[in-house]
């Protein structure tokens, strides 16, 4: 099959999307911002984009959702299916609700207009939504963002569901990897028909602003104080009592300091606890979770952010810093090394040592002009980036496979 016109493709896609309810956020990882953030902008362009989307509870559709359902040629099936983090390995019920509720959904999409490219949204969904794909000679294109791959790399999956990930993921016609060290990753499990596109922010919409007074008023921090932000789901990986433990050797040398904590997640309640342990709880902010909207407000109140993980694929939050002006201090892994250039546009320390982080956010809170000019370097390094640009490479990938420009998956099915 081959599209029916080269230049404006059929699209389904099976992605999460931000849900809103009660007026306040309900559902906004970061691979819903960044799927509301590509597939508006590639009906924008003038393709056909029909989305199925995962929530945490199925049919449980939030009022006002953040992703535009007026923009022509986007149509969206809210919450058709549950979301799962691919963290964790998919559990019998999920696999057995998921293919329940799968199947028929696309059927019905199929019947009603066959695309000419599926769009599978994450790696976890790859064995379902690929199987179903193969099953009727559909080419499908996965976007891996790093999460279900680190699991499944690190063998937290058991080996029988890493054969049918990984077996699913060389299946398909292309895998678009978010950052280039994830290419590294997918290599051993013996897929190679990879292509990065980089994860980009909008420059215009992060960008330096002068702090806000009247939240720094309400948030109850100085004027005059330093602020070191950081910005995550507060879940393990991403180390939050890192902050909390180089916090304690920052604010003896440096106590004119204050600590933003934006998100929400099972790092929080501990984070306070150490935090009070430690004596400093009184220099530490949690605003708990931010519409992305609001992000920029935030995030120019810091000079600093600090990002400890023990992992990522590439964090937007890298990007929304350096395009802030914002110095952002993240430990050495393969995705901070692809997005920092060290004491240029940024700063690493050792991953796992709080003592590490204290030394590199004390010593930028000690020396000004050395933050300033990081902050200029960051800012220049990504403000070209244009995410109009970064969409029509995701069309152009989808476009290839669609007209089979791209190898189509193996194993067809009956």
């Amino acid at each position: 099959m081959t599209a029916r016109r080269t230049d404006r493709i059929d699209i389904l896609a099976f992605a999460p999307l931000p849900l809103v309810g009660a007026g306040a956020v309900t559902f906004q990882p970061g691979v819903a911002i960044f799927y509301a953030q590509l597939l508006p902008r590639l009906a924008s362009a003038g393709h056909s984009v029909r989305v199925v989307t995962e929530a945490p509870a199925p049919g449980n559709v939030g009022r006002g959702e953040r992703c535009n359902t007026q923009i022509p040629n986007l149509s969206i099936d809210w919450c058709a299916f549950g979301y799962r983090s691919g963290t964790l390995p998919p559990t019998r019920s999920y696999r057995d609700g998921l293919e329940r509720r799968l199947r028929p959904i696309f059927l019905r999409e199929v019947r009603r207009r066959r695309p000419d490219v599926v769009l599978i949204g994450r790696e976890i969904l790859a064995p379902y939504v690929g199987e179903l794909c193969r099953a009727h000679d559909l080419p499908c294109v996965v976007v891996a963002h790093g999460v279900a791959l680190a699991a499944l790399l690190s063998e937290t999956y058991p080996e029988r569901e890493r054969r049918r990930m990984a077996g699913s993921l060389r299946q398909v016609a292309l895998v678009v990897t978010v950052a280039k060290h994830l290419e590294d990753d997918l290599r051993p499990l013996g897929v190679t028909r990879v292509r990065t596109i980089s994860n980009v922010v909008d420059p215009s919409v992060f960008r330096p602003r002068a702090k806000d007074r009247r939240l720094l008023r309400d948030l109850r921090i100085a004027a005059g104080d330093a602020v070191v932000g950081h910005f995550s789901t507060l879940q393990p990986a991403k180390r939050p009592l890192d902050i909390v433990e180089s916090a304690a050797v920052v604010l003896r040398a440096y106590p004119g300091c204050c600590y933003l904590v934006a998100g929400e997640g099972p790092g929080r309640p501990a984070m306070e606890r150490l935090a009070r342990q430690h004596g400093i709880a009184a220099q530490f902010r949690f605003v708990g979770h931010l519409d992305h909207a609001l992000v920029p407000k935030y995030m120019n109140l810091c000079d600093l952010v600090v990002m400890p993980s023990e992992r990522e694929s590439f964090s937007l939050v890298y990007r929304e810093a350096q395009a802030c002006g914002c110095v952002i201090v993240a430990s050495d892994i393969p995705a901070a090394r692809e997005a920092i250039a060290p004491n240029r546009t940024g700063a690493l320390f050792r991953k796992g040592d709080a003592r590490s982080l204290g030394a590199a956010t004390l010593a930028l809170l000690r020396n000004r002009s050395l933050r300033r000019r990081i902050a200029r370097n960051a800012r220049a390094a990504v403000a070209d980036q244009s995410p109009r640009r970064w969409s029509q490479e995701y069309a152009e990938a989808l476009q290839s496979v669609a007209s089979g420009g791209a190898c189509r998956q193996r194993g067809k099915r009956a």
